[in-house]
């Protein structure tokens, strides 16, 4: 057994040597290039996805985005007004805890003390004027954000471009017409999406969104 290792080893290290000390010292070099040689046939793990907060926010927001589709169904197509959406479909939402971002530490500390007034989401204002009818016009048009305007907030563009200023450069979730939820980092990308209808033309076969 000796003599096959020996040979092995020789393959490797061609002046193995003859004394004890000279085996043990070679044996150890073998080894550890056997686990160097093993990590390097190891699949490399690289985890480029939404880290778990992330993933969190973008679920709340997608929660949030289809309250409020029940909210307009059950209210004959309009939408929650932007000045009390919050308000307006915690029923539908389930729990205030819905609203919350881990990663919004301000909101987070706030919940503590008053759960059930802490929002780090935002209506798209121009969304809620214009009512979940024309939605199906615009399947690519924001209506609702990240953001640090707090309970029923509303605004558009600059009040997100604001929000991922103050998140340094960690992704916000945005939440399309058609139920998409995107996770942006960029401003560039944030200015890309349609705020206003008037942004990008309307379908030709407009669809129903939500149903």
């Amino acid at each position: 057994m000796g003599g096959k290792v020996n040979r092995c080893l020789r393959w490797f290290v061609p002046d193995l040597g003859n004394t004890t000390f000279e085996k043990i010292v070679t044996t150890g070099v073998f080894i550890i290039l056997l686990v160097m040689g093993s990590g390097l046939l190891l699949p490399q793990i690289h985890d480029d996805g939404p880290r778990p907060g992330h993933r969190v926010t973008a679920n709340n927001a997608s929660q949030l985005g289809r309250a409020i589709i029940v909210y307009c169904h059950a209210h004959n197509g309009s939408c929650p007004n932007k000045n009390t959406w919050c308000d307006d479909i915690l029923d539908e939402a389930g729990t205030p805890k819905l609203f919350i971002s881990p990663l919004d530490s301000e909101a987070t500390k706030m919940e503590q003390a008053w759960p059930e007034k802490v929002s780090s989401y935002a209506f798209n204002a121009t969304a809620s004027e214009l009512g979940k009818e024309s939605w199906g016009r615009y399947p690519w048009l924001v209506i609702l954000f990240e953001s640090n305007l707090g309970w029923n907030g509303s605004g558009g563009l600059e009040e997100a471009l604001g929000t991922l200023k103050a998140y340094d450069g960690k992704p916000i979730a945005v939440v399309l017409a058609d139920g998409h939820v995107d996770l942006i980092s960029s401003p560039e990308d944030l200015k890309s999406l349609m705020w206003k209808p008037k942004d990008v033309a309307p379908l030709a076969n407009p669809g129903t969104i939500g149903e």
